[in-house]
């Protein structure tokens, strides 16, 4: 049947275990006001690439061309972050994350003082348009 064998990881016994504390107390909160969850504000943030890529070993184009004959390009792809926030009644964001060079616009790493610097100026302000107190 060409069948292949397929690895995982078990999960252990001790993961299992130490997640039980943290769903507990949310299950513990959860039952003494069921309220409590609308008000959780649940966020991510993503990397976009700007640019299509094209898996090298995948995709091979033969040509009469000399194949050491090539053209630079950037070490690292044009890429953005976005970060967006959910509740039960509103959405925050998107807000993306770049700084300016000299040169252009770029991603920047999120770091928890520019992790900070955004909430401050802001996510706080935009959750009390919101009428989050």
């Amino acid at each position: 049947m060409g069948l292949k064998r397929y690895m995982y990881d078990e999960t252990s016994h001790c993961k299992i275990f130490a997640k039980r504390p943290s769903s507990s107390s949310f299950l513990i909160r959860y039952e003494e006001d069921r309220k409590w969850l609308l008000w959780i504000l649940w966020t991510d943030e993503a990397h976009f690439s700007l640019t299509e890529n094209v898996n090298s070993k995948n995709c091979v184009h033969w040509g009469d061309e000399n194949p050491h004959d090539v053209s630079p390009a950037p070490l690292h792809k044009a890429k953005v972050t976005v970060w967006y926030g959910i509740a039960s009644t509103f959405i925050l964001g998107p807000h993306f994350f770049e700084e300016a060079t000299s040169t252009n616009i770029k991603t920047c790493s999120i770091t928890s003082a520019w992790y900070t610097t955004v909430l401050q100026n802001y996510i706080i302000p935009e959750l009390h348009q919101c009428n989050v107190r």
